[in-house]
């Protein structure tokens, strides 16, 4: 088993994930993002949002799942969110990204399902009301998408969002170092 710093063991599983979505169809993305586990980080997320062939339904995921309504909608620009709250910054960054591509029809492709308002009974257009907003959320966001409706894959052995065999390639990197 090698033993690698959890920031080596950040960088091999995000190359690894990366180099699976560079040949994965529109469904393992949106199995990815469904299962995402936040403290993963945004890297993978982005590359997503950036591409063009993400379905609409993916982006529409995972710019409700980074909860807009806390880590975006309070600040008034990017350099507010540095200077209040710059733990936000990459929630902040991937929100308006995706944003912006969404209004502007960069999502060609849409032929998944996601519902913001019940995501396997997550209402996420709720999350966070009580927290005061400087900017709305574009009423188009809250729109439901159909389509085919993918699972999280966890009955199908993905973990975290990510699928077996990473995890399994994953598990011979003991991470030394990490203090709790």
């Amino acid at each position: 088993m090698s033993k690698i710093t959890w920031e080596q063991y950040q960088e091999i599983s995000t190359k690894m994930i990366l180099d699976f979505l560079k040949d994965s169809d529109p469904k393992d993305r949106h199995r990815l993002v469904l299962g995402w586990n936040w403290d993963s980080g945004t890297d993978v997320l982005k590359w997503i949002a950036n591409d063009s062939d993400t379905d609409k339904a993916t982006a529409l995921a995972i710019y409700w799942t980074a909860c807009p309504r806390a880590n975006s909608k309070p600040f008034e620009n990017r350099e507010e969110v540095l200077e209040r709250a710059s733990y936000s910054i990459n929630e902040y960054d991937l929100i308006e990204a995706i944003e912006q591509l969404y209004l502007s029809g960069f999502y060609k492709n849409q032929r998944l399902a996601f519902d913001p308002t019940n995501d396997k009974g997550t209402n996420w257009t709720t999350e966070y009301l009580d927290k005061p907003v400087k900017r709305e959320i574009p009423s188009t966001m809250f729109g439901k998408l159909t389509g085919e409706d993918i699972s999280s894959g966890y009955d199908e052995g993905w973990e975290e969002g990510i699928p077996p065999h990473i995890w399994e390639k994953m598990r011979e990197y003991e991470v030394v170092g990490l203090t709790y």
